[in-house]
């Protein structure tokens, strides 16, 4: 681990609470160690408020333009550096937690989490992950609300 003479702090808030401490380098794997990217800067966290949990570091999904200026997003690194199959990520959120882990998976999805037919949208703002909602439904029945 690496931390500069004079770090960098670091300070981000969300809706629910925030983070702060400093950015570091070091080296950063994942897996079974067949991803790693060396000399990775990352947040370190130091206090955090409102929070469940604890934090140790922040890494960030970020698109560029929303993340700390001079440094490169997690998943943007590892599309640099060919570490993924695929550009892109997908999530699955188990519905209960003591039954189903939920995952985060990098350079693909994994089919065996889809049931049914599987949509893309397009992002429509490259700083908040947006996504256009054209419709709302209860089963078949519109909400009329966009």
């Amino acid at each position: 681990m690496v931390i500069p003479d004079e770090p960098q702090r670091a300070y981000i808030e969300f809706g629910s609470g925030s983070l702060s401490g400093y950015f570091i380098e070091d080296v950063c794997s994942l897996g079974d160690d067949s991803a790693v990217m060396q000399d990775y800067q990352f947040g370190l966290v130091t206090k955090q408020t409102v929070f469940s949990g604890r934090f140790d570091a922040i890494i960030g999904l970020a698109y560029p333009s929303m993340a700390e200026p001079g440094l490169t997003p997690f998943f943007d690194a590892m599309m640099k550096q060919g570490l993924v199959e695929e550009n892109m990520f997908a999530f699955y959120m188990s519905m209960n937690p003591l039954v189903d882990d939920s995952e985060l998976v990098f350079g693909g999805y994994d089919n065996d989490r889809i049931e049914g037919k599987l949509s893309w949208h397009p992002v429509i703002d490259k700083l908040f992950w947006s996504l256009n909602l054209e419709d709302v439904r209860i089963g078949n029945r519109s909400l009329g609300i966009c």
